[in-house]
């Protein structure tokens, strides 16, 4: 009977702490307290530890342990160190660094009691100038009811010395370095052969539970008070067994009788000295319990915050479903409409005009019937002014009497800024899409259209018809001497070639009428960098081709080449501010945000082809330099051209790279209009032998070259060859032998390798078909750059920027802040001017062309003439500038060609870098 009566008994004092079935391995923090919990040889017991061990090795748990002392674990907790902390004392107070287990679920209950080494000790008077010694953060000496508080309340002067753990207190006593000590009275049930006294002080009776950390699952939480729930309410369970096996070994010592007895009396006088108490400091008394009710108030609050905090970034609404505001929870209240006091117990349609207030009430009503989230985005005219949101409404039963909703406001002002700025470029990006001449169509794999421009329909002469969904083959019917030409499809889709038609080819109208047009075709990616479609852009040139036959001063064909290269400097504005503000959202953590960025990306990657068609076409430009490998140019050019013929290539390369410093887009047309000719000349089938050779020039060559090493390209045909009467003529502008040639491809040819100090001339020896002869100066030593790249964010560079260009201003300033530098924006060279007499800067970048202002080439002079050493970078959309080719020469130290990429601007950067370091 007895047995029982001590197990009822500690009933009384013990519920449970539950766990979860989850994937992580948690850091588990336990200290040596027993017999709740046993730390020996970095192996732990007790029955604490093993409530816990069973919980996790049912629900699956994984974790590991931690041990160490109470106050450095407890505090390793508060930092997020580690996961969960056992064994602790429930309180109030502590909820503001941990989460526990639910107090109605304690393991145990226990108390502090005070040892001392003498019987002296008989009241909390007697503590007066004793020496304390209590373990730091120990819930019997801070809690509110603790041994802290009682020396307060009686004024009590004391020494308190602060040990790690219970087994420092004890020891210290022992070597009388303290009066008196503080443990658990659970403590005390193991010590033995110890001679200290146990006095009749006991304080701040607690709950035993485990402990968590701040940002530990509150789910995950109710799935530990679940599992303590139901072996609470299993007398067979594991916990008594446990808790009879403590029993016996801790209690059975004592006898029941003698147990029981002293327990009455120890009751009794604690309740005699708390009435005591309250008799002598009734207003101390009265003040506490107000506090304590308060205190209550307040943890029950902040239990229930804890179920709906894991998803609240910013503001928490409590409504029920009248729409009253019952809880706010936000450190901003610069985010609602009123003070938190003014809101509280209000209704919505009190607050907001009545459009707004029913459209939440809507939701409010509609989360609660269906049982499920729902999801609102808005805007609201708030204390800080107009902010956008994304309410989450969620049913919640948190005991009040009407139904309640907690409703998560979630501040995306700034994604939405974001969002907005990329549909505005986006929607730029489409406007000069719509604004080109050239038709874009777009298609899946099925062939069906997906896309299309408004230049597209009007060289269809099909403004007014909507094209998606049908047929590619059904709109574009392509010609070429009355036969069928087949765009290569199947390539694209399978290799991700990119090129174009064949010349002279002929698109047929819906009405039969013929239309000569210019086209290139290329993979369309998707998100995941797969190939999910094409692109086909074409444009009419049939009226281009008559004016072109009537063209034979190259000064016309001039102008045209400036007004190229002044659209696709405009152009490459436009994408270079869009490339800027894709680079930043590509970075951002939304998918659905970063996925937008990639996209535009591409397309603006795409859209740069055109740029360099209209570069290409204007024919004119200085070439921008870089040492490069001619092979690979060659070899890339028949790819592309030869690519689905049935000509015979041969090639005699010499066996290293054969390196010149050139433009690869400009020597590229050179070998494209070869090889196109070569193709034409030899009706798709034949032989073209392309061979590389190394020649050295003496000052007296026939080239009229400068001396030194030349590397030698032939390209030879297998076709009828150029009649002699005709050689002299084949590098003049608009001059063909073709029917509906238009004469520009050996001109452009001759054009590009005279820029590059070079000759091509036709070789009139040659045996059989057509053989022309390039000669390009050779470039001795390693033409790749090797260098280590540095990490822009360790340095703190002073960066200015000069454009005349608000978009392109503003997007470079927030692209170049991302990469760790402090950036200053101008719009002429004036300011960039009073810019550097307040501020040093570490690089400077300025844009070619300023409109009403100052431009780069004569800002970089007057810098210069104040600090030589200042590193500027000129920018432009002119790649075909002399002053971009040849930047040196004008006083910059680098050049960037909009639209430039994120990776562009770090290798800038890193050149600057590595520029510094040379001068240390």
């Amino acid at each position: 009977m007895l047995s029982r009566f001590m197990l009822f008994f500690a009933f009384l004092f013990i519920l449970f702490y539950p766990d979860f079935n989850y994937a992580k391995t948690f850091k588990v923090g336990i200290w040596h307290n027993p017999p709740l919990s046993y730390v020996e040889h970095d192996k732990v017991s007790g029955f604490v530890v093993d409530i816990f061990k069973y919980i996790a090795e049912k629900e699956n748990i994984k974790y590991e342990i931690v041990t160490g002392n109470w106050n450095g674990l407890y505090e390793e907790l508060v930092k997020g160190n580690i996961d969960i902390f056992l064994p602790i004392g429930y309180s109030d107070e502590r909820l503001k660094y941990m989460k526990f287990s639910s107090p109605d679920f304690p393991l145990l209950t226990n108390w502090g009691q005070i040892v001392s080494v003498d019987k002296s000790i008989k009241s909390v008077l007697d503590l007066e100038e004793k020496r304390i010694l209590v373990v730091n953060n120990d819930i019997f000496f801070e809690g509110l009811q603790g041994l802290k508080s009682n020396l307060k309340s009686f004024n009590i002067k004391s020494n308190i010395i602060v040990e790690e753990d219970y087994d420092q207190v004890i020891s210290g006593l022992i070597k009388r370095e303290g009066d008196a000590g503080l443990v658990s009275r659970l403590y005390l049930l193991q010590m033995k052969d110890v001679k200290l006294y146990k006095t009749n002080l006991i304080f701040n009776p607690v709950k035993i539970v485990f402990a968590f950390n701040r940002n530990f699952d509150g789910n995950i939480i109710s799935k530990i008070n679940n599992e303590l729930k139901n072996l609470i309410e299993n007398r067979d369970s594991y916990y008594y067994k446990r808790l009879n096996f403590l029993l016996n070994n801790y209690v059975e010592n004592y006898n029941y009788s003698i147990f029981i007895i002293i327990l009455i009396i120890l009751t009794g006088i604690s309740l005699f000295l708390f009435i005591f108490n309250k008799y002598l400091h009734n207003k101390v008394e009265v003040k506490t319990a107000e506090l304590k009710e308060a205190l209550q108030k307040l943890s029950e609050s902040e239990l229930r915050l804890n179920l709906i905090l894991n998803s609240a970034p910013h503001v928490i609404f409590i409504f029920d479903e009248d729409g009253t505001y019952l809880e706010i929870i936000t450190s901003n209240e610069g985010l609602l409409f009123d003070f938190k006091e003014n809101l509280l117990g209000k209704k919505i349609d009190e607050v907001m005009d009545g459009a707004k207030a029913r459209e939440f009430m809507s939701v409010i009503k509609k989360a609660i019937e269906t049982n499920e989230m729902q999801i609102l985005r808005y805007e609201l005219d708030v204390k800080g002014g107009y902010e956008y949101f994304e309410g989450r409404v969620i049913p919640i039963e948190l005991g009040y009497p009407k139904k309640t909703v907690a409703w998560y406001a979630i501040d995306i002002t700034e994604l939405k800024n974001a969002m907005d700025k990329v549909i505005e470029e986006k929607e730029k990006l489409n406007a000069i899409l719509k604004s080109i001449s050239e038709g874009v169509i777009g298609i899946d794999k099925s062939m069906k259209i997906i896309f299309y421009n408004d230049a597209a329909l009007d060289i269809l002469k099909l403004r007014g018809f909507n094209l998606l969904g049908k047929d590619f083959g059904d709109v574009i019917k392509i010609y070429k001497n009355g036969k069928k030409v087949n765009i290569p499809f199947k390539d694209i889709f399978d290799k991700g070639i990119k090129g174009k038609l064949e010349n002279d080819c002929i698109l047929k109208l819906h009405d039969g009428s013929p239309i000569y047009i210019g086209d290139s075709f290329a993979p369309l990616f998707d998100a995941k960098s797969k190939i999910s479609g094409a692109v086909f852009v074409f444009n009419d040139i049939t009226e281009k081709r008559l004016v072109e036959s009537r063209l034979y001063q190259t000064k016309q064909f001039e102008s045209i080449g400036k007004f190229a290269g002044g659209l696709a400097h405009d152009f490459n504005n436009y994408l270079a501010a869009i490339r800027n503000y894709a680079n930043l959202l590509a970075n951002y953590e939304d998918n659905y945000v970063r996925n937008i960025a990639i996209g535009i990306d591409k397309i603006v990657e795409q859209s740069v082809g055109i740029t360099k068609q209209l570069l290409t076409f204007s024919k004119g430009g200085e070439p921008v330099k870089k040492k490069v490998d001619i092979i690979n140019i060659i070899e890339n050019c028949i790819e592309i051209v030869l690519s689905g013929t049935a000509i015979e290539v041969k090639t005699d390369f010499l066996e290293e790279p054969i390196i010149c410093e050139v433009d690869p887009h400009q020597l590229a047309q050179v070998f494209t209009n070869l090889l196109l000719n070569a193709r034409d000349a030899i009706k798709n089938k034949g032989e073209i032998v392309i061979t590389t050779n190394k020649k050295l020039l003496d000052e007296n060559n026939v080239f009229g070259l400068s001396s030194g090493k030349y590397v030698e390209i032939r390209v030879k045909d297998s076709g009828p060859g150029i009649p002699y009467e005709l050689s002299d003529k084949i590098f003049e502008p608009y001059f063909s032998t073709k029917e509906k040639g238009h004469g520009l491809g050996l001109a452009v040819c001759y054009s590009i390798i005279k820029k590059h100090n070079g000759i091509i001339y036709l070789n009139q020896g040659a045996d059989k078909g057509a053989e022309f002869v390039i000669l390009l100066k050779s470039f001795e030593g390693s033409y790749l750059e090797s260098f280590k790249q540095e990490t822009v964010s360790d340095y703190k560079l002073q960066v200015l920027y000069m454009d005349d260009e608000k978009m392109l201003r503003d997007s470079f300033g927030m692209l170049i802040k991302s990469l760790g530098c402090e950036v200053r924006v101008t719009k002429s060279g004036e300011e960039v001017l009073e810019a550097i007499k307040d501020e040093k800067f570490d690089m400077i970048f300025l844009d070619l062309t300023i409109i009403g202002g100052m431009g780069g080439i004569e800002t970089v002079k007057k810098i210069k003439e104040e600090d030589p050493g200042l590193y500027v970078v000129v920018t432009s959309g002119y790649s075909d500038n002399d002053a971009i080719s040849n930047y040196k020469k004008y006083g910059f130290d680098d050049c960037l060609i909009k639209p430039f990429s994120l990776d562009e601007i770090k290798r800038i950067i890193d050149r600057y870098l590595r520029n510094e370091k040379k001068k240390i």
